[in-house]
This record gives structure tokens, C-alpha cells and sequence, in this order.
């Protein structure tokens, strides 16, 4: 009964309405009340963690009961290191709550697909999935030829769930933000929210898309082609259709049974880290073509005669960068290194970041806060402290700094590539609930700088 309510297209807007007004409720009283009328800080972080635990929990109760891309959202959640922890501790449960399709329904698929059905395509298939999302499923197959192969499945029905659930929130969220804005600040921001947040809905949108998937995987699989601490599966394009995905099978760890492991060295851990980090930032200094969902289970690792190598799947989410905005990325970094706030401020300014003030003056602020993170942060990779303990210690305090800067000298203005950019940059690929790892951050960003005076790299599929 409730499995047929939750499919209900009048339902399920209902329940997201009401979750949002709940929550907007919650915090602003908070905001009306509590900041306003109570000056101990530590009252005020005690209540605020009351009120994030109720608000964590009525989410995570209604992603679970709506699934579909609420689950994804959730599970984006659950690699957001700066959330709350009252929030992270509900959003991790959302791994394990993603719903996989019957054996028969999935047969139905391939038989629509090819028009046969899966023995006359594979000389096996394995009924119970190797890995389970809000979109589809992965099997893994023997191709007539031999062959070791899985198939991505994308679950039957979930476009139109799936894109009346996007539209939903795209016109939910930027109301949400715009009275929260209201409520703490007492005015709004010129950031275009609808806009922003219809790009990363788009995007989201677009993993929907397997013919976009093949593309991207073809782009990625050329630039990493000539690495070789690093594995692209290859695609079997012959059975790649709308609904459907095959490529090799790569006997891998994944992500976090590799990092929770205690058989495998911790230097080898380090040395994965190391290779994930390079290899995000090469993409985007190289060729401003990045994978833009990051989240640990996008990712496996492979044991090879010559060491542990990275292997990156799922390119549903995968952002080009106009070569401009790369460059600005770069420059802001460069500024960094150089300890110029004003020179990383002029590039932030230059890809089209604005405050409330319009002035480079005002934006240098922030540089110099971002300065202040990234030299803790480094800190942290320096020492192998834990990054998460950090953040959920010391996350009040950041928030305050970040709010107080935040009143004359708000963000006023986002670029819309930042959008997918800003998505990949926080969601960390590997699970650092699990593993700290110790490394020197500046000596891995800083050879990518020497991309900074040279064009955008063009990626040849053909080559490939």
C-alpha cells in the first residue's frame, strides 16, 4: 500500500513540501530566537545541535520513503565533510538504503533493449547485482567472445520518477535558500539561485542519459589512456544502449573496503590518495574536463603486478570547463602559493565571482579566509590528524567567522561553472570518516600550475 502511495504524482510533491517547510520552520525560529536573544556560545551550539538532529532525521526518514533521486541527494550528502555531524551521521545510513531491482526486471530490460534475451547475449549472468544506485544496478556478464564484462541497468521507469522529482526541487530550493537568506541576514543576495541550482539539477538530470555516460567515458578513458597508475574501463559500445552500459570487468577493492582494510600497508593507502588527488586535478588543469560526482563509490582500486592502480567508473556527471574559467582556477592557486590574497581575489573576479560591496577590496576578504582553511587543511595532511574530527570540532567556530564575513561582504554572485566544479571539490572520493592521510597537499597541487600558460588540452577519442 505504501509502496503505491510513494508512486503517487501527488504524493510524493506533498511530502517534499511539507519536509521543506518542517526544516525552514526549525531553523527559523533558531535563526529568530536563539542567535538573536542568546548570547552564550555554547547554548547556542547545544541548541543548534538539537535542531540539526530533528531536521537530520525528518530528512533521512523522507529520502528513504520518496527514494529515487532523494536517495541520491542523500548519499551526496553523506560525503559533505561540513555538514553537521547530526546530519552526516544520518546521511551515511542513506548507502545502505538503495533500492535494487528483481532479477526478472532486469532481464525484461536487456530483452527490450536487444530484442533477445540475456542467454542469447551472455554466456553468464549473474542474477545478484555487484553494486546497487538510484539509477540502475551493475551485473556482471560473460561475453559470447569470453570475455569478462558488466552491465550497467538502468531501473525501469526512473526517467519520468526521476525527472518530475528534479523539477520539483528545482523550484523548492532556491525559495528554501532565499528565506533562509532572509532570515539570517535580513535581505537577499544577487546570486541567481534558480539558476544555480537548475545547473547542478541539470547535470543530476543528465546521469539519466547513457548515450551522454558513453560519451564522457569515452573522454575520460583518452585522457588517462597514457597513465599508468590509473584504469578506465573499456567500453563495449556494441552493447551500449539508451538503458545499458558494458564495458570490461575489472576484479578491484572498492573504494572503502580498500581504505578500511588492515592488510594493506598504510603507505600503500597514502599512495592512493596521492594518485586520486593528481589525477582529479590533472583533468581539470590539463583539459577542464573533470568527473564532477566524486563520491567514493565512483571510484575502485585494482591490486597489479606493479602496485595498487586507481580505476575510475561512472562518468554520468562530467563537467567541460570554458577554457577561462580553467585558467582562472589555476591563477587563484598560483595567488596561494604565492601568499597574494588580492592576486587570487583578482582571478576569483575574473571567472565572476562578486560580493555585496562589487569591490576587489571586498573580495580579497575572502580570499584571505579561504588563505586561512587551506593552510589548516594543509596542516592537517601534513600531521595525518583526522580532517572530519577537525571540521565537526571546530565547524561552529567556522561558521561563525564565515557568517560575520559574510554580513557586509556576502557572496553576492556565483558563476554557473562553478556549480559542478564546487560540487566535485567537496565531496571527498575517499572516506576520510576511515582514513587520514598523511601527505604534503602543496607538493601535489603544484606541478598542475605549470599548465597555467599553456592552451586547454584537446582530448582525441579517435586516438584513444
Amino acid at each position: 500500500m505504501l509502496n503505491r502511495l510513494v508512486e503517487n504524482s501527488l504524493f510524493r510533491p506533498t511530502v517534499t513540501i511539507v519536509l521543506f517547510a518542517r526544516v525552514l520552520a526549525s531553523y527559523a525560529l533558531y535563526g529568530l530566537f536563539v542567535i538573536r536573544f542568546t548570547k552564550d556560545r555554547k547554548k547556542r551550539r547545544q541548541r543548534m545541535a538539537r535542531v540539526n538532529a530533528k531536521n537530520a532525521l525528518r530528512v533521512y526518514n523522507a529520502f528513504v520513503l520518496l527514494k529515487g533521486v532523494y536517495i541520491k541527494v542523500g548519499q551526496f550528502l553523506s560525503t559533505q565533510v561540513f555538514l553537521p555531524p547530526e546530519f552526516l551521521r544520518e546521511m551515511v545510513r542513506m548507502q545502505d538504503r538503495v533500492p535494487r531491482a528483481s532479477a526478472e526486471a532486469v532481464r525484461e530490460r536487456i530483452r527490450q533493449e536487444f530484442g533477445k534475451p540475456a542467454e542469447a547475449l551472455f554466456t553468464t549472468f549473474d542474477e545478484d547485482p555487484l553494486a546497487t544506485a538510484s539509477i540502475g544496478q551493475v551485473h556482471r556478464v560473460t561475453m559470447l567472445d569470453g570475455r569478462d564484462a558488466v552491465i550497467k541497468v538502468k531501473y525501469p521507469g526512473i526517467d519520468a520518477k526521476f525527472h518530475a522529482d528534479l523539477k520539483l526541487l528545482k523550484r523548492m530550493v532556491p525559495i528554501f535558500i532565499t528565506i533562509i537568506e532572509r532570515i539570517y541576514h535580513g535581505e537577499t543576495t544577487n546570486i541567481d539561485h534558480k539558476a544555480t541550482i537548475g545547473e547542478f539539477v541539470k547535470y543530476i538530470g543528465l546521469e539519466l542519459d547513457y548515450r551522454n555516460e558513453v560519451e564522457n567515458h569515452k573522454k575520460m578513458y583518452a585522457i588517462m589512456k597514457d597513465r599508468d597508475d590509473v584504469i578506465v574501463p573499456e567500453l563495449y559500445l556494441d552493447y551500449c544502449t539508451d538503458a545499458i552500459i558494458c564495458m570490461e570487468y575489472i576484479d578491484s577493492y572498492g573504494m572503502r573496503e580498500f581504505f578500511e582494510s588492515d592488510e594493506i600497508p598504510y603507505e600503500e593507502k597514502n599512495r592512493m590518495y596521492r594518485i586520486t588527488a593528481d589525477t582529479l586535478l590533472y583533468q581539470v588543469s590539463r583539459y577542464g574536463f573533470f568527473q564532477a560526482d566524486t563520491h567514493p563509490g565512483n571510484f575502485l582500486v585494482k591490486k597489479d603486478e606493479d602496485g595498487y592502480k586507481l580505476v575510475m567508473i561512472d562518468f554520468g556527471c562530467a563537467k567541460q570547463l570554458p577554457n577561462e574559467f580553467r585558467t582562472g582556477l589555476l591563477k587563484s592557486v598560483q595567488g596561494y602559493f604565492n601568499r597574494d590574497p588580492e592576486f587570487s581575489a583578482r582571478a576569483f573576479w575574473d571567472m565572476g565571482f562578486r560580493t555585496k560591496q562589487h569591490t576587489l577590496e571586498s573580495l580579497t576578504k575572502w580570499a584571505e579566509f579561504v588563505f586561512e582553511v587551506v593552510d589548516q587543511v594543509i596542516k592537517l595532511f601534513e600531521s595525518g590528524d583526522s580532517i572530519v574530527r577537525y571540521i565537526q570540532k571546530n565547524m561552529f567556530e567556522l561558521g561563525e567567522k564565515a557568517m560575520e564575513l559574510n554580513t557586509d561582504d556576502r557572496i553576492d554572485y556565483i558563476p554557473e561553472e562553478y556549480i559542478m566544479f564546487g560540487r566535485a571539490l567537496s565531496t571527498p572520493p575517499i572516506p576520510f570518516d576511515q582514513f587520514q592521510p598523511t601527505v604534503d597537499l602543496k607538493a601535489i597541487v603544484l606541478p598542475h600550475l605549470m599548465y597555467l600558460g599553456q592552451p586547454q588540452a584537446t582530448i582525441d577519442i579517435e586516438a584513444a
